[in-house]
């Protein structure tokens, strides 16, 4: 047992190193106000001082006019039939028809001959009479809980707002610090190996 000790001291330093090296710069007042929050951020919010949102990119959008919208991230499939990434707004003007299937996908026919399959959790439509303001779908986390959020956000229940930042040094020094605690730990172990092979 006394020669498991030194393993478990590396474990348990691997755990610290591990912390994540994801931070999240605060949104200014300007930024705020403005609605110049770039769409292609992970964003966090507290709502209401308690709760916290949560939206990955194109998942949120500052309206400043009433609007008929679709914002998310989906599957394109062109006329060829390829499929690819969409990520962004669809004005309504430009969609066909849409339906919502039994797994509760949204799919838009466009005018262009596009189809653009959305999965629930991952896009919301705005419409006119919804007025303006921060639109979101994501993930609100309560004190004990947490449940997907679509829907306005009003202004006066927005607290800090941040977007996410990796920092290159830290996850740098998580690589190289696991990469040598790895190799510790091994040699321990072939170590005892070979301590046990002796001692038979």
């Amino acid at each position: 047992m006394q020669k498991m000790k030194p393993t478990i001291i590396f474990l348990l330093i691997f755990s610290l190193l591990a912390q994540s090296c994801t931070t999240y710069n605060p949104i200014s007042r300007e930024e705020r106000a403005s609605g110049d929050i770039g769409p292609d951020h992970h964003i966090r919010m507290t709502v209401s001082g308690t709760a916290v949102l949560e939206a990955e990119p194109y998942h949120y959008i500052k309206i400043k006019q009433p609007a008929n919208l679709i914002i998310g991230a989906g599957i394109k499939k062109g006329r060829l039939g390829f499929d690819d990434g969409f990520h962004g707004v669809i004005p309504d003007s430009s969609i066909d028809s849409s339906v919502i299937d039994a797994n509760k996908k949204l799919v838009c026919y466009c005018k262009d001959g596009s189809v653009i399959t959305f999965k629930y959790e991952d896009y919301l439509r705005i419409t006119p009479d919804q007025g303006t303001g921060f639109f979101c779908v994501g993930k609100m986390t309560y004190s004990i809980s947490d449940s997907l959020y679509k829907g306005r956000i009003p202004q006066s229940a927005i607290g800090r707002i941040g977007y996410e930042k990796i920092e290159p040094i830290g996850t740098v020094s998580l690589v190289l610090g696991g990469a040598f605690v790895f190799l510790i730990v091994g040699l321990l172990v072939i170590h005892d190996s070979f301590a046990l092979g002796g001692k038979e």
